[in-house]
This record gives structure tokens, sequence and C-alpha cells, in this order.
């Protein structure tokens, strides 16, 4: 008899668990509702918090694990039973310490990444919210012809100045060989110490995180892609837009290649005969900066690593001491010293003086002097000129070549006319 009851009550425990797996599963990340890892530190120890909630309503959590499945890797299994009492519910929150030697905490059976060791803010590769001094100006490069320069005039604010650049000969009035022509009108911008933010005429720029040096870069939290998952060989990395829920955008493998927005690929390209034709997209990383090498492209992308996100770039922001030197106006007496040069003058002798380009076919240039003049000149190359004419504008039948006739002497000739 009691062998029997010994049995029966081994069939029933069995066939409780039994059914207590059978109603039950385990949470992934897709599964969940504002899934959030919050680290925080706690007597020189970092604690993570994560939560969120079961996105089917029927569900109540009924175990949550974390275990050490590597010597890097921390795992986090959350159990949900649809047999649960009526207190019980979906949502959940727990907190644990992260070993010093753990470089990723996964979630679920998945192993989906919810936090990384190495973001840049973490290790200090990266300072975010870099505090920068009055009197700095940070320069922008987008392309070796243009340039947004923030000058600080004070920690919180400053003005944004926009340029076109041009190159001439190194001289006293462009000591630095360059020439700068504002684009558009100075706007004041406000930095924010705490966040690294800049806003310009009360909208968001960009943020700025200090690398090294004299360097920064300068990024837009707005344009964030998060980690999911993807199948893939040799996958490195795979990053959705906006929340792991959104469209796959980037993916990264581990021999260096990568697919992302601007990919192309073999079939989706031009045939070519040759199966060895190396097409792929390939990026780099340094200082959680990724370069990438897009095949179609004439110039680098750049993407900012923080751990679990990815943030669109638009350049590095360089501390320059460098003056700005624009264009100058070209006046009569920089005319008459111009003609001396005779048939050895070139568009380089003018690059540093304020003018309008035009004409088709030809290159021709217009440079305002005055009410009275103005210089024209043209050619088939930089070096090459046609013909530099000096207009009286009150009279355009009056013009001369300056290279051929005398400056002055027609400049007198015509003051004398309008008299």
């Amino acid at each position: 008899m009691k062998k029997r009851i010994s049995v029966l009550f081994v069939l029933l425990f069995l066939s409780a668990n039994l059914s207590a797996d059978l109603f039950s599963k385990t949470l992934e990340y897709n599964s969940v509702i504002n899934l959030t890892a919050v680290e925080s530190s706690e007597n020189n120890k970092t604690i993570l918090t994560v939560s969120g909630l079961c996105a089917d309503s029927t569900y109540a959590v009924k175990k949550i694990d974390v275990q050490k499945i590597d010597t890097t890797t921390v795992l986090i299994i959350i159990t949900a039973s649809l047999i649960h009492k009526k207190t019980q519910s979906g949502s959940f929150k727990h907190s644990f310490e992260i070993p010093s030697d753990i470089k990723s905490v996964v979630f679920g059976n998945v192993e989906y990444e919810i936090w990384n060791a190495d973001s840049p803010f973490r290790t200090g590769v990266l300072t975010k919210a870099p505090k920068i001094l009055p009197g700095t100006t940070l320069a922008l490069n987008n392309s070796p012809f243009s340039e947004t320069r923030y000058e600080f005039t004070s920690e919180n604010e400053g003005i944004v100045r926009s340029f076109m650049l041009s190159y001439c000969n190194e001289c006293d009035a462009f000591p630095d060989g360059i020439i700068y022509k504002e684009t558009e009108k100075s706007r004041k911008f406000l930095y924010d110490s705490e966040s690294g933010k800049i806003s310009v005429d009360g909208e968001y720029a960009g943020t700025i995180a200090h690398i090294s040096g004299d360097t920064f870069v300068f990024y837009n939290q707005d344009e964030v892609y998060s980690r999911t998952i993807a199948k893939a060989h040799n996958l490195k990395s795979a990053w959705a837009d906006g929340d792991r829920f959104g469209k796959l955008e980037y993916v990264f493998y581990t021999d260096g290649t990568f697919t992302g927005p601007f990919s192309f690929s073999k079939e989706n390209t031009a045939e070519n005969p040759n199966e060895d034709f190396d097409m792929k997209d390939r990026y780099e990383e340094l200082n959680s900066i990724i370069r990438l090498f897009y095949f179609p492209l004439p110039s680098f992308r750049y993407l900012l690593h923080d751990g679990n996100k990815l943030y669109n770039v638009y350049g590095y922001l360089n501390k320059t001491d460098r003056k700005v030197y624009q264009d100058l106006d070209l006046t009569l007496d920089i005319v008459i010293q111009l003609s001396k040069k005779g048939n050895a003058l070139s568009f380089f002798d003018l690059s540093q003086y304020l003018g309008n380009m035009t004409g088709s076919g030809l290159l021709i240039m217009e440079y305002y002097i005055d009410e009275n003049f103005e210089l024209v000149i043209g050619g088939t190359g930089y070096y090459n000129v046609l013909y530099a004419n000096l207009i009286y504008k009150q009279n355009p039948e009056y013009v001369i070549d300056i290279r051929e006739e005398d400056v002055e002497a027609f400049i007198e000739k015509c003051l004398k006319i309008k008299k």
C-alpha cells in the first residue's frame, strides 16, 4: 500500500512539473515590451537593472535566472507561465551585480545583447559632454571645399558660420593659401555641457563627444540604430533602424565586410564576367568610430559605436586657431599693379579677390571694382588668359586690355568724361 502511494505521489509530482513546463515559456527580446537595461554604480560595483513587460498579458513572470555562460558573458533567463496567481503579472524588474571580468550581458535563449562593457563612454575612449572653453573654434570639414565653424564665445554658446573654401598661393593677404567665402548668415548656437548637444536657432543640430587631443566627433543622437538579430555566416553584429524591431540596416562581418544603406552587390550592378571581381563594402573601427568604405561612393561615411547603439556621424570637429581670410575687394590700384604682369597675368593672380564666374565654354571671371569700373577676364585655363578687360561701366564702349595698354591713362580719361 505504501509503495502504491509512493508511486502515485511521484506520478502526481511529475505530472505537475510537466504541466508547468507545457504552460511556461522563456521570454525572448521580441516578446518583451520596453525591455531596458540601466547601469548604475553602488560601492564601486557595477549594477545592471533589467526591466520590461511580457507582451502576452495571459502570462505572468515566474522565475528570473542570471547565470554565467562563459568567461565573459552573463545570460539572463526570464520564465513566464499561464498558470499563476491573480496577484502575479507579466512585468519584471531585476537588479544584479556585473563582475569585473564580464564583457557582455545577453537576454533569452537567442542571447540578445542588452549590455556591453566596451561602450566608449564607459571605457573613457570618448568623453561625453566635454567642457569647451570660451575662445575655442571647432571646425567641421565635410569636404576639402567646405567648412562649418562653431566659435565658442562662452562655455555654453557661440556663433556657427559656414564657408566655401578655395585655394591660392600663400601671400600676406592669405598666409594659409585658403580663401573663405561665407555661404550664409552666421547663426547663434547653444551648447548643453551636460549632454553635449548643440542647438542652432532652437533646433537640435548634433552632439559633441571628445576623442583625444584637439579632435572631437559630431554625431546625431536622433539617427540611431539598435542591436538586433540576423542570421548570417561570420556575423559580428547586426543593427536595426531605431529600436530593435526596426528595419535591418547594417550587418557587420568578422572578415571586415559589411552591408548597409548604399551597399551594392553582384546581383544589382552591371554584369561582370570576372567571378573574382570584389565589390564588397568594407569597414574599419578606430576609437569607436566606424569608417565605412562603400564601393560605389567616392567618400567615406561614419558611424559612432556606443556599445549597444550606432549613431550617424556628421564628421570630426577639430580645434583650430587658423584665422578666416575672406575674399578681398578688387581696387583700381590693384588693377594697376596687376597690369604690370603683362601677358604673364593668370587667373591665380586674382584668386584672392571677390568675383563671379560666368560664361559657358570659356572660363570667365567678373570683378566688381566700383560704380565706374569692372574687370572681366576670359580664357581657356587658369594660365591661358585670352583677355583681361577693364570696362568703364558708364559707357561700356570704353574698354582696354590691361595687359597691353596704359591703365592709369585709361582711368584718368574715363573720369574726365564723367565730369
